[in-house]
């Protein structure tokens, strides 16, 4: 015989009663203990979210996948954008593909003044990290036919020239230009206005690359002149005095006798 309790009961109510009574406790908190396991083995798998139960003051933690979650939000997030590819570039000295008008004969009209012909060299051997001898290879092949090629002595000797006439005769000067000008046509590039300009000022003949400018063009047996001054683009723009007469300014710029 299974030993007496010594619990009381309320009154009223029966010893079975109570035994039902404490089986449905002991239920609810094993049920308590299995959710709260449960909600430990999804905590590490699952996000909760609120859900509306009948009772209208009362929510309802509900598990939702982390991969459906992760999925939603990276929907939600805009695209990356694409990097721009970048711009193709050719190779720096080839001025292949372009012919001009008298290249034939070395005679291709310049409209750059040597100041310009410097700048547009040291700006270009310094961006592309170009040595001087394949420059002075690329600018050889360019613009010359016969089998010439320019020295480094003849390159330097231009560079250390100044104003915008200074080295006009040296080859350096000629090959730069057709080389240059190969490029600009190459690439689409179109006539800034200073070139606009030196076209106006020289005609179809160019900068003149035989006749050397500066000091000793205006010595005289009867004294020496001196030497008028030039604007960028090579033009006199005073005139200059001597014992002679006076020195006017020809159709192209420079000085003629009177």
């Amino acid at each position: 015989m299974p030993p007496r309790s010594n619990i009381r009961l309320p009154l009223g109510t029966s010893r079975s009663g109570a035994n039902a009574n404490a089986n449905a406790n002991a239920n609810a908190d094993a049920n308590a203990d299995a959710n709260a396991d449960a909600g430990s083995r999804v905590g590490d798998g699952a996000i909760f979210q609120s859900c509306e139960t009948d009772d209208a003051h009362a929510t309802v933690p509900v598990p939702v996948p982390r991969a459906a979650a992760s999925a939603a939000a990276t929907a939600a997030a805009p695209a990356p954008k694409k990097p721009r590819a970048a711009k193709p570039q050719g190779d720096p000295l080839d001025a292949s593909g372009v012919r001009l008008r008298s290249e034939d004969t070395h005679s291709v009209p310049v409209y750059d003044t040597c100041d310009t012909v410097r700048r547009k060299i040291r700006a270009h051997m310094k961006k592309h990290a170009i040595k001087q001898a394949d420059f002075l290879r690329a600018i050889s092949t360019a613009a010359l036919h016969d089998g010439r090629r320019i020295q480094p002595t003849s390159l330097n000797s231009f560079l250390r020239a100044k104003g915008p006439l200074g080295g006009n005769k040296n080859m350096t000067f000629y090959a730069a230009y057709v080389f240059f000008e190969k490029l600009r046509i190459k690439s689409g590039r179109p006539k800034t206005n200073d070139r606009k300009v030196m076209e106006s000022v020289y005609g179809a003949a160019g900068v003149d690359r035989v006749k050397a400018f500066g000091r000793g063009e205006w010595l005289s047996g009867a004294g020496m002149q001196t030497s008028p001054t030039m604007d960028r683009y090579g033009r006199a723009i005073e005139p200059a005095f001597t014992d002679l007469g006076l020195v006017g300014l020809g159709a192209r710029g420079f000085p003629d006798w009177w």
